[in-house]
């Protein structure tokens, strides 16, 4: 078992090790008879990786009609690949002290979770980690929780970041986000390359958040970042209307699919509408708040 101190989200991220992981497996249903058939996973430190797995499984047991269309594995590889049983514990070690990334990780985790239990093996991934640790660092009584252990493996739903940090964007589709991000590696549904565009879509998330200030794990699981997030934006931006000076931002441009960049005197800020209203030499411009990803002062 895996034991965290809630101490450990005052970590810097670059200081945190995240193991980025992909499955697949034999059908959708983990609750029914469905299983893993590849894990892939990625060490990353600092955004960078310092060690990977990646494992073919036998799921004793016939893939579902549709799977091999998916993901293009058979039982041609798979009946002489490691049960779960004797790879398990070649997962747990590499995850062990690490915080769990995925994209839509409630698929993955809930797999795991199966496997695991199957060969008597008690882990707990927690992925309803945020709402414990919004109450409790926001609460008065924060000092109560501060030597509380929680037996469990932190666990960073990539899907549920973008959507949180970014949203109303057309789509959440994994292939979608590599294309808006031009991210060369592209989903296959297969297990390691996979992991690989989770990994870009991860460093870019975490890269809005340091850019703002945001640089401790306990920011990546808090369910209030988003509006912790546009509070500093409309901040940086309001100081240099007062100031009337330049700003240059780096912007997610949904038409153009790319990451622009503007040097613009800003005017003003409707918050309803979550509007930047600007110029870029004498243009009047608007800009989505929600897409600004990095602001510097000129």
């Amino acid at each position: 078992m895996v034991i965290y101190n809630i101490d450990m989200l005052e970590k810097n991220i670059d200081e945190v090790s995240f193991v980025v992981l992909d499955l697949e497996t034999t059908g959708l249903k983990a609750k029914f008879k469905d299983r893993i058939i590849e894990v892939g996973a990625v060490k990353l430190l600092n955004g960078k990786v310092i060690d990977k797995i990646n494992s073919f499984i036998n799921p004793l047991r016939p893939l579902a009609p549709g799977a091999y269309e998916i993901n293009k594995i058979d039982h041609t590889v798979l009946r002489d690949a490691p049960l779960f049983r004797h790879f398990s514990k070649t997962l747990l070690n590499f995850i062990q002290d690490s915080v769990v990334v995925a994209y839509n990780a409630p698929f993955d985790i809930t797999f795991l979770e199966k496997e695991f239990n199957l060969v008597d093996t008690e882990i707990k991934f927690c992925l309803e980690m945020n709402v414990l640790l919004t109450k409790v660092l926001n609460s008065e009584e924060q000092l109560l929780f501060h030597d509380t252990n929680i037996d469990s493996i932190y666990v960073v739903d990539v899907l549920n970041l973008i959507r949180t940090l970014i949203p109303r964007l057309p789509a959440y589709r994994q292939s979608f986000i590599a294309d808006l991000l031009e991210i060369n590696k592209k989903p296959t549904h297969r297990a390691l390359e996979d992991v690989f565009t989770t990994m870009e879509i991860f460093n870019f998330i975490v890269n809005i958040l340091k850019n703002f200030g945001f640089n401790q794990l306990k920011y990546l699981v808090d369910s209030n970042i988003y509006e912790k997030l546009s509070k500093v934006k409309i901040e940086q931006v309001n100081s240099a209307i007062e100031e009337r000076k330049e700003i240059k931002i780096e912007y997610l441009d949904i038409q153009s699919k790319n990451i622009k960049q503007y040097e613009i005197l800003p005017e003003n800020i409707n918050q309803e509408k979550s509007i930047l209203e600007a110029k870029e030499k004498y243009v009047s411009m608007q800009f989505d708040l929600d897409k600004i990803l990095k602001i510097e002062k000129q």
